[in-house]
């Protein structure tokens, strides 16, 4: 038989590793405990030995485990058909509501760290077969080198199509029951934490139910469940619950549910231990925690912090972008606000998009500012090489010995400018030149300065295209347009040209080298030496 000691460490193990089967679901302690064909007789068994070796920790211990759901309670759910959840109050594009991986570390505090690093349980209901993704969509939960997360799913097999059919027609009852069944089954194989449960969930699909009938849970004589939390959904016409109703339900659970003397894992003994909280946002959650005595006041600041870091756009995303004056904001906000105190997902993209910069800023012409008066600026090709190829005449020399082809003068590269925010689809300014070697920008631009707006100069000439972007600081902008060399009439500068396709820029890597001169005119004509000016498109 195994031994006392290995019990518990074998259990979480099996909890908590993320191994999977072949279609998908996951093969963890309860599957194989309550989904198996293990007979009745040796899960008994295999109960008792749980009971009788995994100890509860010190009541005075802080910590709790954290249950959550997923769509609408770590993110924004998001699908066509509207079945993962309708919250429209974040971003849609992956990353969690802000505060929520903090909150949950600060919460779990290190209780199940004994066997390996603390985790959380997502209680979603989701199929079985449709949760191997969520370790790599939840890695600022999970963790990025050694992952550990349990998933307790919703129902599968035939019941799966009847509760999406169900979803669809705003039925959830039965995703209530199937959650309140997989608690049932989690308190079995982990009875030593009766009473450090904390369910967090939203008001989308069934969360609210299953929060209430998790309340009237027992485990002896004693609450099952620390607290419930909801996060209240909100759609474009507002929020899904009105103010009055929340409120409304906060009055009935907690007088139905009160607070219990001395609970366990809480930071202030004498506080109320409210054990129903309704919340916007995670900062107003952590709030309402603290209040209540589940968090201590230290606990609290750590997770503010972690809010405003996360209100933050992402610099990696930044940096894929090749939007150099958001990334350098980022950076700067992500380190103005305790960094260091970072989880592991979070410090290693601000370490990659921090990696990026060198080459992003490469890729950018910087103008500074234009001077008063101005009423064009004009943007003269002095050379390129993309490559093979290398252009003009002057060049021929360095493009041989670079083994590049030599393209005669005649044959001038394409300039293209416009706002690459906007997207290639969007009715944005475009300014080309084709032909010859200046570019001639009415001014003032829009595509140059538009409040986040992000120009690109495509340069194209063979077969080959590459792009670079243009940093152009308006006076209005203060000190910074100085420190970028703003205010000189003509400019010389170089930037590393970068591969793109219709998604945008990729890999920052370096495939030419443009050299531009930028001129600004209190002029529109054309030059005298012949050179037109590209027609601008709006």
């Amino acid at each position: 038989a195994m031994s006392a000691e290995a019990v518990p460490r074998c259990r979480a193990a099996l909890d908590s590793h993320l191994v999977f089967r072949q279609d998908g679901s996951a093969a963890d302690l309860r599957s194989l405990v309550f989904e198996s064909e293990l007979p009745d007789a040796q899960r008994r068994r295999v109960l008792e030995r749980i009971r009788e070796t995994c100890r509860p920790p010190a009541q005075d211990r802080p910590g709790f485990v954290v249950l959550s759901d997923v769509d609408d309670t770590l993110l924004p759910g998001a699908d066509l058909l509207g079945v993962a959840g309708s919250d429209r109050s974040w971003h849609l594009d992956g990353r969690l509501y802000p505060g929520v991986s903090r909150l949950h570390q600060e919460l779990r505090n290190g209780l199940r760290s004994e066997y390996g690093e603390d985790y959380t349980v997502l209680l979603t209901a989701r199929p079985p077969n449709l949760v191997r993704n969520l370790q790599d969509k939840f890695t600022r939960i999970a963790g990025v080198r050694h992952p550990r997360m349990s998933i307790l799913p919703g129902e599968g097999g035939p019941g799966m199509a009847w509760n999406a059919l169900m979803v669809m027609a705003g039925y959830y009852s039965r995703l209530g029951e199937t959650k309140l069944s997989r608690l049932q089954q989690y308190a079995e194989l982990f009875p030593d934490y009766a009473g450090r449960f904390a369910f967090i969930g939203d008001d989308g699909q069934a969360d609210l139910d299953a929060a209430e009938g998790m309340l009237k849970m027992r485990a002896g004589k004693a609450p099952l469940l620390a607290f419930a939390a909801i996060k209240a959904c909100y759609a474009s016409e507002g929020h899904a619950v009105s103010s009055t109703a929340r409120q409304a339900t906060v009055r009935r659970l907690r007088g139905a549910h009160p607070g219990v003397e001395r609970p366990l894992g809480c930071a202030a003994p004498r506080a109320p231990h409210h054990r129903f909280f309704y919340f916007d946002n995670y900062r107003e959650l952590a709030g309402q925690l603290t209040e209540a005595g589940w968090l201590a006041p230290a606990q609290n600041a750590a997770i503010l912090r972690a809010f405003a870091r996360d209100c933050v756009p992402s610099p990696l995303t930044l940096a894929q972008a090749f939007d150099l004056r958001g990334l350098k904001s980022a950076l700067e906000a992500k380190q103005a606000n305790s960094l260091q105190e970072a989880d592991e997902a979070e410090l290693e993209a601000f370490v990659q998009a921090h990696h990026l910069l060198p080459a992003i800023e490469e890729a950018h012409i910087k103008l500074g500012a234009p001077p008063c008066q101005v009423k064009a600026l004009r943007l003269h090709l002095s050379s390129v090489a993309l490559g093979d190829l290398a252009w003009p005449n002057g060049n021929k020399e360095a493009a041989k010995s670079d083994h590049s082809h030599y393209f005669p003068q005649q044959t001038n590269p394409r300039m293209t400018l416009w706002d690459a925010s906007q997207g290639p689809g969007a009715a944005s300014q475009v300014f080309e030149a084709s032909g010859n070697s200046e570019l001639v920008v009415p001014w003032p631009c829009k595509a140059l300065m538009r409040l986040g707006a992000q120009p690109a100069l495509d340069i194209a000439f063979g077969s080959q295209v590459g792009r670079c972007y243009i940093l152009c600081e308006d006076a209005r902008r203060g000190p910074q347009a100085a420190k970028d060399g703003g205010g000189d009439a003509q400019i010389t500068r170089s930037a590393s040209l970068v591969a793109f396709d219709s998604s945008g820029p990729r890999a920052p890597t370096a495939i030419g080298l443009v050299t531009v001169r930028a001129a600004w005119s209190q002029t529109r004509e054309h030059r005298e030496d012949g050179h037109a000016s590209g027609a601008g498109g709006g």
